[in-house]
């Protein structure tokens, strides 16, 4: 072992680095910095009341965003193994999200291995390490968020299978069974899409007459089954309720399609812009009607847009052309295997995000993760049959340039929360949520209600969360929609969320109103009003 890490010992130290970096940007202010809104309220209560005795472990898990489907349990799972050793709070239940984040990235190096040598792996996972969006995606919890690390899992353990015998074959099979139904577990992608690829790889072993591979694909359907014993008990109990909110979700959202040239192109655009965005977060749009439409009306005011459409293309088009010629060129079959499932993958999400075209957010495309990573070490690859020794000094300037601008939109992100700029319409943070919550309880020590009120959405952003702290301390906060509501009781304080502008002034008037007191927020003001 001394020996084998003495002659490691460069590669070892970059790995280190890269991990520790990783690590630093995912963990830095984590408490303070980390996404606590609607979502992550509504599940720290499920998750609270289970540890406190008040309901069972639930057999589903969150609900799939604009259906009726909830997906499987595992999410609120792990968040109360977390919770129950580290504490009941909402940092906790964020752990596993981050614990596999981190994991993460040696995982893509173990994968990447599979094809690539040991320099290009690791400037590979480099990348990952620092993309801005999956240090963001580590930094809240949500069930897709832990997905990254489960697909390569599953995705390394299909490579083994393919060329396992004996016990090792029964290993990864357990193995991806294991990772396979968690992976179900964590969004509507994962769902719709690993089981077809599942069926691709065993329809491969079966066409060349693999011995045992009927064994393995029980083993792993036996795995998926045994970790969704949640939802089959469910299922059960409600006359597959939850089937048919699947299904009559993906009817309702298949029948608000364009037709299938406009949505393949958006959704191969989509797909396009996110593979540059993963591997140099050049974009920060979410959905992909931003990042695919212009943002002016004025042609001279959209050439860089066009510019960066027009490398985005190329860059996927050349990098899926150097993909099949690789596949086609490679004698050995474990690489080969590798391109193949790559390939297999790719094209299966882009068929069946054909029926969600116009619903497509970037998040979806976390179940393709590896792929821009596996384009990108193809042009490494082809640089250097090309170029030679001069290749490796442009694949290291092309690294190195990478870094520095997921590191820029990591720093300039570092600055917004920094300055409490992710704390408003769209989003809360959880050290800001926690510092307004405890100005009202210490402002309201006699009182066992408040009311919640504010400017445009603000009101309803902010106040599930404070709901969530106000409901621990024992005090019941409730949402005013419109300050002048006749239904209001005079008596409970009302406290008012707005955009900070100025000096707050007591004895000054909102809608009629009052100002007792107030604080600043960073961006906001929280007003106590007389009512």
């Amino acid at each position: 072992m001394k020996e084998k890490i003495r002659r490691n010992k460069k590669y070892l130290i970059a790995f280190a680095l890269i991990l520790v970096v990783g690590i630093f940007l995912r963990t830095y202010k984590f408490h303070d910095w980390l996404k606590f809104s609607h979502d992550q309220a509504r599940d720290e209560r499920i998750v609270s009341n289970v540890l406190e005795g008040k309901a069972p472990l639930p057999l589903l898990g969150p609900n799939a965003g604009g259906t009726k489907f909830n997906s499987g349990p595992i999410y609120y799972y792990f968040a109360y193994v977390s919770e129950a050793i580290f504490g009941n709070h909402p940092e906790q239940m964020a752990y596993p999200v981050l614990f596999f984040a981190i994991l993460a990235i040696p995982m893509l190096f173990i994968f990447l291995r599979e094809y690539f040598d040991r320099k290009i792996s690791l400037a590979l996972t480099a990348l990952l390490s620092v993309s801005y969006f999956f240090v963001f995606s580590s930094r809240f919890s949500s069930n897709p968020n832990l997905i990254p690390f489960f697909l390569l899992l599953n995705l390394f353990a299909f490579l083994k299978i393919m060329k396992s015998k004996g016990k090792s074959l029964w290993y990864w099979s357990v193995v991806a069974g294991l990772a396979l139904g968690i992976g179900l577990q964590l969004h509507t992608v994962y769902l719709t899409i690993m089981p077809v690829v599942t069926f691709g790889v065993f329809a491969y072993l079966f066409f060349k007459k693999i011995p045992n591979a009927w064994k393995s694909l029980l083993v792993i359907v036996a795995m998926v089954l045994v970790v969704n014993a949640g939802q089959i008990i469910s299922e059960m109990q409600t006359n597959w309720q939850n089937t048919r909110a699947f299904l009559a979700g993906f009817e309702n959202k298949s029948k608000s399609q364009n037709n299938m040239f406009e949505s393949a192109l958006w959704t191969g655009g989509c797909q396009i812009r996110t593979n540059i965005y993963f591997v140099s977060s050049l974009q920060h749009q979410v959905r992909c009607d931003a990042i695919l439409n212009p943002p002016s009306v004025t042609l001279s005011k959209n050439i860089p847009f066009y510019e960066n459409l027009a490398a985005d293309i190329l860059f996927s088009f050349f990098g899926y052309l150097l993909l099949w010629r690789a596949f086609k060129k490679e004698p050995e079959q474990g690489k080969r295997n590798f391109l193949a499932l790559i390939a297999l993958l790719n094209a299966i999400a882009f068929i069946e995000f054909l029926f969600v075209a116009n619903v497509l957010y970037i998040n979806y495309f976390i179940v393709l993760s590896p792929i821009p990573f596996v384009l990108l070490g193809l042009y490494f690859e082809w640089m250097r049959e090309k170029i030679g020794k001069r290749g490796e000094i442009v694949i290291i300037s092309i690294v190195i340039l990478l870094i520095l601008t997921n590191l820029a939109r990591d720093q300039k992100a570092a600055v917004d929360y920094q300055k409490g700029r992710e704390n408003n319409i769209e989003t809360t943070t959880l050290g800001d949520i926690e510092a307004i919550s405890h100005y009202i309880l210490l402002s309201t020590p006699n009182v066992s209600k408040v009311y919640l009120s504010g400017d445009a959405k603000l009101a309803a952003r902010f106040h599930y969360p404070i709901e969530y702290f106000m409901a621990n301390s024992g005090k019941e906060a409730l949402v005013l929609w419109h300050i002048n509501d006749s239904a209001m009781k005079p008596g409970i304080p009302i406290f008012y969320i707005k955009n900070g502008t100025g000096k707050i002034v007591p004895d000054q008037t909102v809608h009629g109103h009052t100002i007792i007191s107030g604080r600043k927020f960073f961006m906001q003001e929280v007003l106590l009003l007389k009512n």
